[in-house]
């Protein structure tokens, strides 16, 4: 009987930064990403012309990823779309998988040039 290779995604979603990563590329300095959480931002005047029965509730996934900008990190205070200050490799997300190799988080068939060989990673 012929034993069958151990196998692996070429591309993941990183669970920190959410973003897609090709295993091959990644190294310690690949990620960067903040610890906390988006916080509404009050003190500013980025929500005073936000309907939510318009425009959708604030406090939301979705608003969070349309407009980063009137949040803030809670880790270091930081604007929302400020650049993660934590540096290190991408880590897959179980929950998620990558497959175009686009950078864009895609659904789909898995294809060939998505998965490879661990020998390939070495």
């Amino acid at each position: 009987k012929r034993k069958r290779a151990f196998t692996r995604r070429r591309y993941e979603i990183c669970e920190q930064c959410d973003l897609e990563y090709d295993v091959t590329t990644n190294t310690d300095a690949s990620c960067l990403w903040h610890f906390g959480k988006l916080k509404i931002d009050y003190g500013g005047d980025f929500w005073d012309a936000h309907d939510e029965d318009r425009d959708g509730i604030i406090d939301s996934e979705e608003i969070r990823d349309k407009y980063p900008q009137g949040f803030d990190w809670s880790c270091c205070y930081k604007n929302g779309k400020t650049a993660g200050r934590i540096v290190g490799k991408h880590r897959p997300d179980e929950t998620k998988r990558g497959c175009s190799g686009s950078g864009v988080e895609s659904a789909g068939a898995v294809k060939d040039r998505d998965v490879m060989s661990i020998a390939a990673l070495t």
